[in-house]
């Protein structure tokens, strides 16, 4: 017997013992507060989860959100419970019907955390916990986890469907839940694939995006390319889409959507602050941008493309150099500072020491500005 096993037996048989102590009716409670934590978790876990941006590490946004709401859901039953409680003693048949509830309950704790388990292991590429979870019998096949992956992904189906998702998206996420371990790499594989970089860097997928032009954008090899890779048709099934449009429709759609936030956020004092941050420059330097996606100062900007929530700033009046500085720049073959105001695009350049530095047009002392590079939001 694995040492998971007796870990999952001792934890059950404790569970049956406090559920004898505890007697029927708190564990009622108990079972209820867990079916009303779960139901809320779906209803706004997500959205108390984004609230967290900036405040914590994104690994702890969901599990405090999740964590908040389950402690909440106890307290409200638990006092609604409490003059039953008082009101009935303890008895032979409550002690017993406890046993049973507080059982289930346990049981379906440890399904979570078998579960969680999985999604920690392949998020996390940490050697320290796969050997941890390696010496106790963990994997993808011993029978424990493949009950515990079988059964919450039919729980998240059920919650996918509590919150109106569609039958595509309760299937495709319930695909993904039932290897929670695999999903996290997958989806870290398609995030590195070389048709999401070919995706990213092309400029008429630029440019077709900027122009809102869904049809061109569906049309292009490297966007049919990134539909297409491995491990994609489950992930653009999560993707909400209107009646009558295609899956290739609603992620263009989407992406569109997502860099026309962009284009509103980027003008912001915010976003400008965040981005000439020294931490955020030295990870941008790196070249990390898993790190730099999960940094809790970018947390604010992620929310806000996914959500559209940051103000735009006033637009201000165009200001243009000086005849004879322009001559000079082209002279020296230095870039030009954009058309639009200086302070909307970031650039990179260097200084003598070899430092790179990230900043606005406005910002790049005149003798850096020969090579800067323009950053692309």
């Amino acid at each position: 017997m694995s040492i998971l096993a007796v870990i999952a037996c001792v934890w059950v048989l404790w569970g049956a013992w406090r559920g004898y102590k505890r007697g029927a009716i708190r564990v009622l409670a108990g079972v209820l507060s867990l079916l009303l934590g779960y139901v809320a978790c779906f209803l706004w876990g997500w959205p108390l989860a984004q609230s967290l941006a900036g405040k914590v590490t994104p690994f702890l946004q969901w599990p405090i959100a999740a964590g908040s709401i389950f402690l909440v859901a106890a307290l409200v039953v638990n006092l609604l419970f409490w003059p039953l409680v008082k009101r009935f003693k303890q008895s032979a048949a409550t002690a017993w019907l406890g046993v049973a509830g507080n059982t289930a309950m346990a049981t379906v704790m440890l399904m979570a955390a078998l579960w969680g388990a999985g999604l920690v292991a392949g998020a996390i590429p940490n050697p320290n916990i796969k050997d941890v979870l390696q010496q106790i019998g963990y994997s993808a096949e011993h029978p424990l986890v493949r009950i515990s992956n079988a059964v919450m992904s039919r729980f998240i189906g059920v919650g996918l469907r509590l919150v109106g998702a569609s039958d595509e998206q309760v299937k495709a996420g319930v695909v993904l839940a039932q290897t929670p371990a695999a999903g996290v790499m997958n989806l870290q594989a398609v995030s590195g694939s070389n048709e999401t970089k070919a995706l990213l860097h092309s400029e008429p997928l630029k440019q077709a995006i900027a122009n809102g032009d869904v049809e061109q954008l569906i049309q292009h090899p490297d966007f049919v390319a990134f539909s297409q890779q491995p491990g994609m048709e489950s992930m653009i099934a999560l993707v909400p889409r209107d009646n009558g449009e295609s899956q290739a429709q609603a992620l263009a759609t989407t992406m569109v959507d997502v860099f026309q936030r962009v284009e509103h956020i980027k003008q912001s004092d915010e976003t400008r602050k965040v981005l000439e941050d020294p931490e955020i420059q030295a990870i941008m330097q790196s070249g990390d941008t898993a790190r730099l996606m999960t940094h809790p100062k970018m947390q604010p900007l992620l929310a806000a493309i996914m959500g559209g929530s940051m103000a735009r700033e006033p637009e201000k009046p165009t200001t243009h150099a000086p005849v004879n500085e322009q001559a000079e720049q082209i002279k020296t073959e230095q870039p030009v500072a954009p058309s639009g105001p200086a302070h909307e695009v970031m650039f990179k350049w260097k200084s003598t020491d070899g430092q790179t530095h990230f900043s606005t047009w406005d910002r790049i002392p005149k003798a850096y500005r020969e090579g800067a590079e323009l950053i692309n939001l």
